[in-house]
């Protein structure tokens, strides 16, 4: 079996070495700020689908395509927060060296923040 490779090796400064490495829970958790998402989303949802409903019964078809634009960002809002936080799950990973604390995520566009830490 192959040893898995660090995503950290390119970022590490002169003399720097990793003291602990992670990547975040891969179970799903419902948090506060999911419920606020899930409700504002699927109110936003249920307003553009009969407003889009309404529009098809009565023949408005401009406004329908209007609506269906809205309709397409609650889809993004309900389902497409969790595929999307799933996503960033997979793909982030942790390190805390001896100068710094890493967070590193891959994929198409790598995201790399690091902060000084003080030893004093």
């Amino acid at each position: 079996m192959a040893a898995m490779r660090s995503p950290f090796g390119s970022e590490l400064l002169q003399g720097e070495r990793i003291l602990w490495e992670g990547r975040p829970v891969a179970k799903r958790r419902f948090s506060g700020n999911d419920a606020g998402m899930l409700a504002v989303g699927l109110l936003w949802l249920l307003g553009t689908i009969g407003g889009a409903a309404v529009a098809f019964i009565t023949s408005e078809w401009a406004v329908l395509l209007f609506l269906l634009v809205f309709v397409g960002v609650g889809l993004m809002m309900v389902p497409g927060y969790w595929i999307s936080r799933a996503w960033k799950r997979k793909r982030t990973s942790y390190a805390v060296t001896t100068k710094r604390v890493l967070a590193v995520l891959e994929g198409r566009v790598a995201e790399r923040r690091g902060q000084l830490c003080s030893t004093a």
